[in-house]
């Protein structure tokens, strides 16, 4: 759909009758998720799967989204999400052999390098190693335009310190946020 947000909105109604709840469709918002979120409401119910990116639109808003979509059961694919595929790999690459997965109880910090100063992305990969290492959230603090600075526990009580550096890079990415280093 293209067009003024005043035409979209009074022509939603014929769309929302050609589309019945029970056809399979999808709906790729190709823009920020702060424009036109009234219009974003109602083109994606539940019903819906939702194709985004989480790097367009103003940071809280978009993990916001994401959160609620989540929680509501809505298929979902963040573009950003996908976007850190070739880092995710890496690391289980890197932690595969059963030799290395030992030390990976050991981590105590890991700094995430991004572009810019949109932190989801980077905020998305945290989440995911904390995730998969079952590592609990204690306490995070935004220092802004400089890094947020997190605090996780292992299973064993040990403490790791998280910390999303924002670099100003001379030639950035055309998506914000891009992670451009990580170190354990």
């Amino acid at each position: 759909l293209r067009g003024a947000i005043k035409s979209l909105n009074k022509g939603l109604d014929i769309l929302q009758n050609l589309l019945p709840e029970d056809l399979p469709s999808w709906l790729w918002w190709n823009g920020s998720l702060d424009e036109s979120f009234e219009l974003f409401e109602k083109l994606s119910p539940p019903s819906r799967r939702l194709i985004f990116d989480s790097s367009l639109g103003e940071p809280i808003n978009c993990l916001k989204i994401l959160k609620k979509r989540i929680e509501k059961e809505q298929a979902v694919n963040d573009l950003n999400w996908l976007r850190l595929r070739s880092w995710r790999e890496s690391l289980a690459m890197v932690f595969d052999p059963p030799e290395r997965r030992i030390s990976l109880a050991n981590v105590t910090r890991i700094d995430i390098d991004v572009q810019g100063e949109n932190p989801v992305q980077g905020l998305l990969l945290a989440a995911w190693i904390a995730d998969r290492l079952e590592w609990n959230l204690l306490d995070s603090k935004s220092h802004k335009n400089e890094y947020i600075q997190t605090k996780f526990k292992n299973n064993s009580g040990g403490l790791i310190d998280f910390r999303l550096i924002f670099l100003p890079i001379g030639n950035p990415s055309i998506y914000p946020g891009q992670v451009v280093g990580a170190r354990l």
